[in-house]
C-alpha cells in the first residue's frame, strides 16, 4: 500500500479524534483545538491535493457515522477549510502570510453564506442569531453561578457585566471570529514549517524578518480616532478594525524578538519560554504590540553601524 493512502487514512482518523476529544475533553479542548488541522495539512502538504482532500473527507466521514452528525459539520467550517486550503495555496508557491489572508477570507465568506443561508430558513437575522447564543451563554453562566457558591448579593453585578460582554461580543463577532481563523491558521503554518524536515518548503519571508504592509498602520490611526467619536456604528467599525488590526502588530513584534533571540543564539527551551510569556504575561503582549508598532519607524531589526573612532 502507498504511504500516501496510509497518511491520508491516519490523517482522517487522527483528526476525527483530536476532534472529538476537543469537544468531550474539556481540560484539554484548546489544546486539542490548536493541533486538529495538522494530520490533514501535513498529508496534504507532504503528498498532494489528493490525499489531503481525502483526509479531510474521511474526517468528516468518521465524524458523522461515528459521532453526531453535526460534529463532522462543525469540523468542516471550524478546522477543514484550513486544512486543505492553507497547504494548497502553500504548495502553489503563495508566502505563508499571504496565505494566511487570504485563508481567513475563504473561511469568513464560507461561514458568512451559511449564516445567512440559516437565519433566512429561521426567519431572524444573523445579528439576532449571534445575539441569541450570547443570551444563551450568559444563562448557562448564571445558572453556573446560581448552583454555586457565590455571594448572591453580588449576583446582580454579575449578571450586568454578562450583558455588558455579550453586547461588546455581538458587536465585534466579525472581527474576533476572523482573528480566531488568522491565529490558527499561522500556528498550522508555523507547524507545517517545523515538521517539513526538507521534504517541502513553505514559501515567504522568514518569520523572524516578516514586516506588515506599511499602510495599515493609517488604519489603526483612524480607527482610534473614530472611538472618541461618540457614534455608534461608527464606533463598533473602529473597533473591529482595532480588533483586526492590532494582532498584526502583535505579530510583528514576536518577529522583532524572534530576531534578537536568534541573533544572540538562545537555546531552543529559552526561547520557548519567552514565546509563552509573551502570551500569557501581563502587560507583555500590548508591549510586544508597542514593539510590532513603533518598528515601523524605528526600524529594531536594522543593523547598527559601529562608529569608527
Amino acid at each position: 500500500m502507498r504511504d500516501w493512502i496510509l497518511f491520508a487514512l491516519g490523517g482522517a482518523v487522527v483528526t476525527a479524534l483530536l476532534y472529538w476529544g476537543a469537544q468531550n475533553i474539556v481540560p484539554l479542548a484548546l489544546f486539542l483545538n490548536l493541533f486538529t488541522p495538522m494530520p490533514a495539512a501535513y498529508t496534504h502538504m507532504r503528498y498532494g491535493t489528493l490525499p489531503g482532500g481525502l483526509a479531510v473527507f474521511g474526517a468528516c466521514v468518521i465524524l458523522a457515522v461515528v459521532f453526531p452528525a453535526t460534529m463532522a459539520g462543525g469540523y468542516l467550517l471550524q478546522f477543514g477549510i484550513l486544512s486543505f486550503v492553507i497547504p494548497l495555496l502553500l504548495r502553489r508557491g503563495i508566502a505563508w502570510d499571504r496565505t494566511v489572508v487570504l485563508n481567513v477570507c475563504a473561511v469568513m465568506l464560507v461561514a458568512g453564506i451559511l449564516l445567512v443561508g440559516f437565519s433566512v430558513t429561521q426567519q431572524v437575522s444573523p445579528a439576532q442569531m449571534i445575539r441569541q447564543q450570547a443570551d444563551l451563554a450568559v444563562a448557562q453562566a448564571l445558572e453556573f453561578y446560581d448552583q454555586g457558591q457565590f455571594p448572591v448579593q453580588e449576583r446582580d453585578q454579575f449578571e450586568s457585566t454578562l450583558g455588558e460582554m455579550a453586547d461588546i461580543f455581538v458587536r465585534i463577532f466579525p472581527a474576533l471570529g476572523a482573528v480566531i481563523v488568522a491565529g490558527l491558521s499561522l500556528l498550522t503554518v508555523l507547524l507545517l514549517n517545523s515538521f517539513s524536515a526538507g521534504r517541502y518548503r513553505v514559501p515567504g519571508p522568514e518569520f523572524a524578518a516578516w514586516r506588515s504592509p506599511e499602510f495599515l498602520i493609517w488604519g489603526v490611526i483612524a480607527a482610534g480616532f473614530s472611538m472618541l467619536i461618540d457614534q455608534s456604528l461608527l464606533r463598533t467599525v473602529a473597533m473591529n478594525l482595532l480588533i483586526l488590526l492590532l494582532p498584526v502588530y502583535f505579530v510583528q513584534g514576536v518577529a522583532v524578538v524572534s530576531h534578537f533571540l536568534k541573533r544572540r543564539a538562545v537555546a531552543p527551551i529559552i526561547r520557548s519560554l519567552v514565546y509563552f510569556l509573551i502570551f500569557i504575561l501581563n502587560p507583555l503582549p500590548l508591549v510586544v504590540t508597542g514593539v510590532g508598532m513603533f518598528d515601523l519607524w524605528i526600524d529594531f531589526r536594522k543593523p547598527k553601524i559601529k562608529k569608527t573612532s
